[in-house]
């Protein structure tokens, strides 16, 4: 497909006539055209001048029209995390996502570029989990911060952080975290398949939500059917003790299972 073809079919799924938050920026450089698209009030300004300065000075015209994908994006992406994608439908769900995605005259794939930021609080003390010792720091609505709160207190290569997606819709990002020996496996494969089984269209109440797709109700039960925390101490301790924890984008609480009278 031609690339003004492609972008002319990325606007009308992205709507660009009717979203003003998102944003087609393009660019031309030595008679090589580009467009980055990225939702506004997602992406990192900075970085994002940095990227055009770079690329205006670049001499990509040979690049090309004799090399890959690949190589171009080794050569003039100046950002640390990219990923060469191939598919349109994964290519808007990274801008929708907070992602950037540039288009290049002259290949096929899209280069899509992290660098998002979200609006987020301040990582303070839960009101419902508060100590007289220990750390200070909760959980917040972002679930990148959240996987780092939990990787700065377990620097081991056994711990896994496993990306799902769930909702039709929503697209809504959730990690499965548990450590690899110390989990049971047939809990954690009961779990991923139960989360690659749900069919909503989006998770509007968040970790109620999964909570009830995971452990759904079969009879009157007057006990708690999964334990929640605010705290990432805590968490990560209950990760060190074989549990596995739910980490569900937009939510500061997250899931530990399984759960146990005791």
């Amino acid at each position: 497909m031609k690339y003004t073809d492609r972008c002319k079919q990325l606007n009308e799924k992205l709507r660009l006539q009717e979203n003003f938050d998102i944003v087609a920026k393009t660019l031309q450089v030595q008679d090589v055209h580009m467009t980055l698209y990225f939702v506004d009030g997602f992406v990192k300004d900075e970085v994002l001048e940095k990227m055009m300065e770079f690329l205006l000075k670049a001499d990509m015209k040979t690049t090309v029209q004799q090399e890959s994908v690949y190589v171009f994006c080794d050569r003039f992406v100046s950002y640390l995390e990219t990923d060469v994608v191939a598919e349109e439908e994964k290519q808007i769900t990274a801008v929708l996502s907070g992602s950037v995605l540039m288009i290049v005259d002259g290949y096929e794939e899209g280069i899509v570029i992290d660098a998002r930021t979200y609006p987020t609080r301040s990582m303070a003390e839960p009101e419902d989990d508060r100590v007289l010792r220990g750390s200070r720091d909760g959980f917040v609505e972002t679930l990148v911060f959240n996987t780092a709160l939990i990787r700065r207190r377990i620097r081991d290569t056994r711990l896994h952080m496993e990306y799902h997606s769930v909702g039709s819709i929503s697209k809504t990002d959730i990690v499965l975290c548990y450590m690899e020996g110390l989990a049971d496996d047939a809990l954690v494969q009961d779990i991923r398949h139960k989360l690659s089984q749900i069919q909503v269209e989006a998770l509007t109440m968040a970790q109620e939500s999964i909570a009830e797709a995971l452990v759904p109700h079969k009879w009157l039960n007057p006990f708690p059917k999964v334990r929640y925390s605010e705290r990432p101490d805590a968490a990560a301790s209950n990760v060190l003790e074989g549990k596995v924890i739910v980490m569900i984008d937009n939510s500061p609480s997250v899931l530990i299972l399984p759960t146990t009278f005791f």
